[in-house]
């Protein structure tokens, strides 16, 4: 869909076949050898497939491949599907794809579903528990943490909340630390975000 007569070639009948008739993995294992043979054809081939393909898990593993061949050419791509999309599987994927991508215009996609109040409960905790992640080796910044840190007061319901908690959890700062005991040591927060500074990945320390 959408492509040009003659655009698909080798890789887009490997894709294109392969997506309709076996699971993920069988994809991954299909473009690997192939990518360096198609040159330009290959992002506008697996974009097709991310958002057209009748399998979730296809569509999965079509944006993750996309920043690996398009870099941040596929930031575009992606928010896209996150801006056209109604469907919360395409976009908790898309979401999943954006977050390992270490450059700016990535990360302000990112803070763009964050922000987004028509966006759904589970897309945006995912798009903000994933947010201080470590990239390519790369530890979030002060100003990435400063950031999450600022939305807690500003959400309104649990769940995003919940991943302001898992996020700052991740990553071991005396700003962190100070940020988690405060909502610990809250009695006006909700019961259901107390317990969830139990969790492995929201680290309190021994000061609590």
């Amino acid at each position: 869909k959408g492509l040009s007569a003659g655009s698909v070639g080798l890789i887009g009948a490997i894709v294109i076949g392969i997506s309709c008739i076996a699971p993920a993995y069988t994809l991954t294992a299909a473009l690997g050898p192939t990518v360096s043979e198609v040159g330009t054809q290959v992002p506008a081939i697996i974009l097709d497939v991310a958002r057209n393909d009748p399998e979730n898990s296809i569509r999965g593993e079509a944006m993750r491949w996309l920043p690996r061949v398009a870099g941040d050419n596929a930031v575009p791509q992606l928010e896209e599907i996150l801006r056209t999309s109604t469907d919360e599987a395409q976009q908790r994927m898309a979401v999943s794809a954006l977050n390992p991508i270490d450059s700016e215009v990535a990360r302000r996609a990112v803070r763009t579903i964050i922000e987004r109040s028509d966006a759904t409960e589970r897309v945006r905790y995912e798009a903000i528990s994933y947010y201080l992640r470590e990239r390519d080796g790369r530890s979030p910044t002060a100003e990435e943490q400063a950031y999450i840190r600022g939305l807690y007061t500003k959400l309104q319901t649990p769940k995003p909340r919940e991943g302001v908690i898992i996020a700052t959890g991740r990553v071991e700062t005396p700003e962190n630390q100070q940020f988690l005991l405060a909502i610990v040591r809250n009695q006006n927060e909700t019961s259901s975000l107390r317990t969830s500074m139990r969790r492995p990945n929201a680290r309190v320390g021994a000061a609590r």
